[in-house]
């Protein structure tokens, strides 16, 4: 069954952000909401009330500006019933990826979702990412196609990626 999907953006700082994920809602029919801060959010949240899934987009930033990190974890702050998940592209070095992951905790994500799947020969980073953070993978992203590349993570789908039998 299809959910009921609703679009928050909290990227106010890449330019034409929020018009690119509006036109990304409008040809999907989907709700589309700025956020700019906590009251924002909140007010946005409301508005999509009956949806199964929300999702909020927020800023691809460094992991290295814990300025914007803690910004962002005081528009997303504990008291809001969201799952935050970690996305990791597997392009990126194992190093900096645990880097990421250190840094980004102040989040208090639940699981990865690691992308860009489909530019990888590799996927043993994954694993190792995993071995030092343990936190489930909720999807992998397999392409540039919304929404069907986005896929739900199972373990025989992460085997396969490790064994080359994509």
């Amino acid at each position: 069954t299809r959910k009921k999907v609703g679009l928050i953006s909290i990227d106010n700082y890449r330019i034409g952000a929020m018009q690119q994920l509006k036109t990304y809602a409008d040809i999907l029919g989907i709700p589309c909401f700025p956020a700019f801060n906590r009251k924002d959010l909140l007010f946005a949240l409301k508005r999509m009330g009956g949806r199964d899934v929300v999702l909020i987009d927020t800023a691809g930033q460094s992991q290295y500006d814990r300025a914007r990190i803690e910004e962002l974890k005081k528009i997303m702050t504990d008291d809001l019933a969201i799952s935050s998940h970690l996305l990791l592209s597997v392009a990126t070095t194992e190093s900096e990826m645990n880097k990421a992951a250190i840094n980004f905790s102040l989040l208090q994500f639940q699981s990865y979702i690691f992308t860009k799947i489909d530019e990888a020969e590799r996927f043993g980073s994954v694993i190792n990412q995993i071995m030092k953070l343990p936190l489930p993978i909720s999807y992998i992203t397999t392409g540039q196609n919304v929404p069907e590349d986005i896929e739900r993570a199972s373990k025989e789908k992460i085997l396969n990626l490790l064994l080359n039998k994509n």
